[in-house]
């Protein structure tokens, strides 16, 4: 019996994936599925599916991953390990090798191989010590360290938590496991209640959230009468972090109106910890704001998608994920008629990011604008030609196979003339 279904699933997943089932994604998706149902064949069977016919995609990565994953779990561990450092030894992205670092130093926690774990936490806190999220990574490792009754090792990678990102949203967690642990003694109760409160209120699961103004009101409390609290900036941002979360989980499910709404919940909490902590840079926080401002500007909806593009402008400025947000603000402007201010966006986008693939379109608009400035009065013949001259020329010199190039290049042949 056995074999007969599995022998009819493995028809039907031909079927599924002769007739294009689902993309790669969705079949990542159904893989978890599987997983989390404890249908661990049929989560191999996509697994080793993806890895072996798309074996050059990052889906292949993801897929390794989660096979190690599943292996871990079933104690097939030299079978994980194998996978795992398949991937170090790749060229995966980032992102794909610290989540593999982790999981990686966890295998070798779960199976007391103590020098290992410690060499591959080391690595991890050495490889990605500028990610953004290696407090999200350490904060794992240390919980799978309580996990094993290796109270100690846990308190060490705590402790590296509170002490080196004391405004990641990890801080607030680790100091309370140090706390609970024996580790310390909590300073100021009161707000610690509010924000364990607060923490308590805000799953990152995806579950139902309180109204934002329930939260805006426990996170200004803070503000008011707590100032002074350390981990002020890591509450606040993972009080966000939970509505920006559940925008994802929607946006993933085709509910876009939906999703807009939680961007813009997120949103306004974002809006407290960049007025209130402008030094903490939130990767949350600045692709919140690039949603919102990519979502009015489908609306249409002008000054709105402006506004956020600005905060990213403002509070992010050469950061390299911001280059769009001067892009954007860019055409912005120069559809609203303010070619000034067009111009001073485009020129931040090529000032910054000059090894943007864009930035040839950028002076081609820096052009364009000064074209359209000089016919409406705004600046003189000669202080726009020699504006358009010195852009063309950039972009002629260091883009000629671009699709704009021809047009440049003519225009300095007939101008350079007279």
């Amino acid at each position: 019996m056995a074999k007969k279904t599995m022998l009819i699933f493995l028809l039907l997943w031909a079927m599924m994936i002769n007739t294009g089932f689902a993309d790669l994604s969705d079949q990542l998706n159904q893989a978890l599925e599987y997983k989390k149902a404890s249908n661990f064949s049929q989560a191999e069977a996509i697994y080793q599916d993806i890895i072996t016919n798309h074996s050059s995609t990052d889906y292949a990565v993801k897929a390794k991953i989660g096979l190690a994953r599943m292996h871990k779990r079933t104690g097939r561990y030299s079978e994980a390990e194998a996978l795992y450092n398949g991937v170090l030894a790749s060229n995966a992205g980032l992102n794909d090798m610290m989540e593999t670092q982790k999981h990686l130093a966890i295998l070798y926690i779960a199976t007391d191989r103590d020098q290992e774990a410690q060499a591959a936490v080391n690595k991890l806190k050495t490889d990605f010590s500028n990610h953004s999220r290696l407090p999200f990574a350490l904060s794992g490792i240390a919980r799978s360290y309580e996990r094993y009754n290796r109270n100690e090792d846990a308190k060490d990678v705590y402790r590296t938590i509170k002490t080196n990102h004391p405004d990641s949203d990890f801080a607030f967690i680790a100091h309370n496991k140090l706390v609970s642990l024996g580790a310390e003694t909590e300073s100021n109760p009161a707000a610690q209640a509010i924000a364990e409160g607060l923490e308590n209120k805000l799953p990152y699961n995806g579950a139902e959230l309180p109204d934002v103004n329930e939260t805006l009101g426990d996170i200004n409390t803070l503000i008011s009468n707590y100032s002074g609290y350390p981990y002020l900036p890591g509450v606040i941002s993972r009080a966000a972090g939970s509505y920006y979360v559940k925008a994802l989980r929607l946006k993933r499910n085709g509910q876009n109106n939906e999703a807009h709404e939680y961007y813009q919940k997120a949103g306004s909490i974002y809006d407290i910890l960049v007025n209130e902590f402008p030094n903490s840079i939130d990767q949350q926080a600045m692709h919140t704001y690039y949603k919102l401002g990519e979502n009015y500007r489908q609306l249409g909806m002008d000054q709105e998608s402006i506004n956020n593009y600005q905060k990213l402008a403002d509070n992010y400025q050469g950061h390299p994920d911001v280059g769009y947000a001067y892009y954007n603000l860019g055409d912005w402007y120069h559809k609203l008629g303010m070619y000034q201010e067009a111009i001073d966006n485009y020129q931040m986008f090529v000032d910054n990011y000059p090894q943007h693939p864009d930035v040839w379109h950028v002076l081609a608009m820096i052009g364009r604008n000064y074209e359209k400035m000089e016919k409406a009065g705004l600046v003189s013949t000669s202080q726009a030609k020699s504006n358009i001259k010195s852009a063309y020329e950039q972009l002629v010199t260091n883009y000629p196979n671009c699709k704009a190039a021809k047009m440049a290049s003519n225009w300095l042949k007939k101008n350079n003339s007279k």
